[in-house]
């Protein structure tokens, strides 16, 4: 039997579940979240990313996560060597196109760009190590 209770700001389990948190305070049964183990009750805690707004042509730093493009423009992606598993979330809040293009021989999914066309639609990518993939 799952018991589960909520205070103001927390919420116990007295068993494991699986659950999925985004963004959320839940201590587990073995300690406040934020302990090492798989998302769940006893999983990693909110993940913060850094947040960049741009209207304009941007370079993408390796430091970057999540990118809010405001106008159109075109963002570069950096090489991929020494990134593998990175991950870009890109979000365009314009009605112009916004293009991702790759530096050198690099590609986005066997293209050297992407382009978003639609306001508001987003693409998270991923790099191997070698080329960027969509996830």
């Amino acid at each position: 039997m799952i018991e589960t209770v909520i205070n103001k700001n927390t919420i116990e389990v007295v068993k494991p579940i699986r659950i999925n948190v985004v963004e959320a305070q839940v201590p587990g049964p073995q300690g406040p979240l934020g302990m090492t183990g798989p998302i769940g009750a006893t999983g990693p805690g909110p993940t913060i990313v850094p947040v960049t707004i741009t209207a304009t042509n941007y370079n993408i730093q390796t430091t970057d996560a999540a990118i809010f493009v405001t106008a159109s423009c075109t963002l570069t992606l950096p090489l991929t060597a020494g990134l593998t598993g990175k991950i870009y979330y890109i979000t365009s809040n314009t009605s112009g196109m916004v293009t991702i293009n790759t530096p050198g021989d690099v590609y986005i999914a066997g293209s050297l760009t992407l382009n978003i066309n639609n306001q508001y639609s987003s693409v998270i990518l991923i790099t191997d190590g070698n080329n960027w993939y969509i996830l």
